[in-house]
């Protein structure tokens, strides 16, 4: 019966030994898995950077270089939290699935995570279009020199009936060189949707791709002609303008008198009711 007496306090004191133990190890889970959470915050704080673009002035390459850094860092720090974070819940499973509280945490580290993605992958995009746009952009920009030459090279070959081989070869360069063009321009207007304050800069580049799409056109349209040829050719040109000119003269005369008609008509119409009101005729 002693005995008995004994071994109730006994048990009682193991009980609360037992939950003051629990207690103690759910607050040093909770607090590890905070610190989980706090890596997060900070490289979520990390990927809030944004590039200065106004849309006029080029983003220096060192600041675009800067910006990728910081993506590739995030992106491998983010890495390996998770392999730590689930290397310590495997471990401590068991706990924390006995736990409501340390379960919300799991919920709140899952969202913050997911933030952290999508901020990266929104980033990345940002990056990779400013990329892009800029290699688009000097390399159509810098084409004007290139295309002038090839076009004056172009011309001289078509009066040489002989330079008809190096002449296609010739345009045979430049088709290839047109098609980079436009595949650079379309990487640049990609580009423009993604990041929309380069528009400004997208309206220069499409002026030059215009320039050097129409230069394109006239060196595929070279080909070697008799010099007469070429000079009847150069009067059906001046005759078309002189045509489309005197369209125009007469398209003018004729604006010009439908006018002077009306003017004379809004007199007539102001003389004839000068004694009477509104529309109504002069009494005799």
């Amino acid at each position: 019966m002693f005995l008995g007496l004994l071994i109730v306090p006994m048990t009682a004191h193991a009980q609360d030994e037992t939950f003051e133990e629990v207690d103690s190890l759910n607050v040093d889970v909770g607090q590890r898995m905070l610190l989980f959470m706090d890596e997060l915050n900070q490289l979520n704080y990390l990927g809030n950077m944004e590039l200065p673009i106004n849309g006029i002035t080029p983003v220096s390459p060192y600041l675009i270089s800067s910006f990728g850094d910081r993506i590739k860092y995030i992106r491998e720090s983010l890495a390996s939290v998770d392999v730590r974070w689930n290397t310590y819940y495997q471990a401590q499973q068991a706990v924390i699935a006995s736990d409501e509280d340390l379960m919300g945490l799991v919920a709140d580290y899952q969202k913050m995570k997911q933030v952290v993605d999508d901020s990266l992958v929104s980033k990345q995009q940002v990056y990779d279009a400013l990329v892009d746009f800029q290699k688009a952009e000097i390399f159509i920009l810098v084409q004007d020199s290139t295309y002038r030459s090839m076009g004056k090279r172009a011309f001289s070959m078509s009066l040489v009936p002989k330079m008809a081989p190096m002449l296609e070869k010739l345009k045979a360069k430049e088709q290839l060189l047109f098609a980079d063009i436009q595949e650079q321009f379309g990487k640049a207007q990609a580009a423009a949707k993604v990041v929309p304050a380069l528009e400004p800069r997208l309206d220069i580049v499409s002026e030059q791709f215009a320039t050097l799409k129409s230069m394109s056109e006239k060196i595929q349209g070279m080909a070697y002609k008799p010099f007469i040829q070429r000079i009847k050719d150069y009067l059906i040109s001046l005759a078309a303008v002189a045509i489309m000119l005197l369209f125009f003269n007469f398209a003018v005369q004729r604006l010009q008198t439908l006018k002077k008609m009306h003017d004379e008509m809004k007199k007539v119409k102001k003389m004839m009711n000068q004694n009477g009101e509104g529309d109504q005729y002069p009494t005799i």
